[in-house]
């Protein structure tokens, strides 16, 4: 038989009121083994068993806060791994249109240097590269033609349009449009088209 003995239990005392006490007991033995008597103490831990009670509910509220704010996280994750294949679709979709427009489209940033460019067209525009200045890749007549109109459009940031003609007698239409990001303007897009027939015609 064990010696010693620990327990807890729980007293409602005859006022009602409910106390926790931890029994920790040791009997003692003559030399044959027989017990002769037990020594022990009984201690009040009911303060303790709050503590631990508030404790476990913190860990609990604390468990259920970080179970709360992983589901959150994922789902704002699906959501925006949603919305990123969204976008790269439409991006598909429009890179799609404008390989197959038979205009010139390009993107500019404010500082006027191309960010964007749907194809080449290496007969009228042989140095239309991305990452070069507008200055540099549109011919000299056709770009101070269209300089204070791509300024405009980046100062007031409102759409515009001009007709220009070039030294081979070529006529351009060229529209221009601000693009905007997150509500601020980013960038301009511009669409050159081939008028010359049309213009030939009126004529």
């Amino acid at each position: 038989p064990q010696a010693h003995y620990t327990m807890e239990y729980r007293v409602v005392r005859p006022d009602g009121v409910v106390r926790y006490v931890h029994l920790l007991g040791e009997i003692l033995r003559n030399a044959q083994g027989t017990p002769l008597k037990m020594e022990g103490f009984i201690q009040d831990i009911t303060e303790y068993k709050r503590i631990e009670s508030r404790l476990r509910g913190l860990n609990e509220e604390l468990e259920q806060r970080v179970a709360d704010r992983t589901f959150a996280l994922e789902k704002a994750n699906n959501a925006l791994v949603m919305e990123i294949i969204e976008r790269r679709n439409v991006e598909e979709r429009l890179r799609a249109l404008f390989d197959n427009s038979p205009d010139l489209i390009l993107t500019v940033d404010h500082n006027q240097e191309v960010q964007f460019l749907n194809r080449q067209q290496p007969e009228m525009f042989p140095n239309m590269v991305l990452g070069h200045n507008l200055r540099n890749v549109l011919p000299t007549d056709i770009f101070l033609q269209c300089q204070r109109c791509l300024e405009r459009v980046i100062t007031t940031n409102t759409a515009a349009s001009l007709q220009v003609v070039c030294e081979n007698d070529t006529w351009w239409e060229i529209r221009m449009a601000p693009i905007f990001r997150e509500n601020q303007p980013h960038s301009v897009m511009m669409v050159l088209t081939d008028i010359t027939e049309k213009r030939t015609l009126q004529v």
